[in-house]
C-alpha cells in the first residue's frame, strides 16, 4: 500500500485507505477466529441450537453457518468504507486546523 504524502502533510485518501485496510483486517480476524471456533464446536458432535432448532447433523450445521459465511465479510468492508469515511469527515475537519504532518525518520544505520 502506497501512502502520499503532498507538502509534509499524509493526503486524506491515503488516511482513509490506511484506516478501512486496518479496520478490514483487524475485524476481519475476529470474525474469523469466532467463526472458526463455532465450526470446531459444531464438529465436536454435541446437539447445537440455530434459530431455535436443535441440529445434530454436521451437514445439517454447515448448511446453518452460510449465512455467517456470506454476510461477515460484507458486513466488514461496509462498515470498514462507513466508519472511514466518518473518520476520514473528522480527520478533514481537523486538517482544517491543525494539518496531518507527517515526520520521516531515517531507519538506516
Amino acid at each position: 500500500m502506497q501512502l502520499n504524502i503532498k507538502d509534509g502533510q499524509l493526503t486524506l485518501g491515503s488516511a482513509y485507505k490506511l484506516f478501512v485496510v486496518g479496520w478490514i483486517v483487524s475485524w476481519g480476524g475476529f470474525f474469523l477466529l469466532f467463526f472458526g471456533l463455532f465450526f470446531a464446536m459444531g464438529l465436536a458432535g454435541a446437539p447445537m441450537t440455530f434459530n431455535g432448532e436443535v441440529v445434530t447433523n454436521h451437514s445439517d450445521m454447515l448448511i446453518q453457518m452460510i449465512p455467517m459465511l456470506v454476510l461477515m465479510p460484507i458486513i466488514v468492508v461496509f462498515h470498514g468504507c462507513l466508519f472511514g469515511g466518518i473518520w476520514l469527515a473528522g480527520a478533514a475537519i481537523y486538517k482544517m486546523w491543525k494539518g496531518l504532518k507527517v515526520a520521516t525518520t531515517d531507519t538506516a544505520g
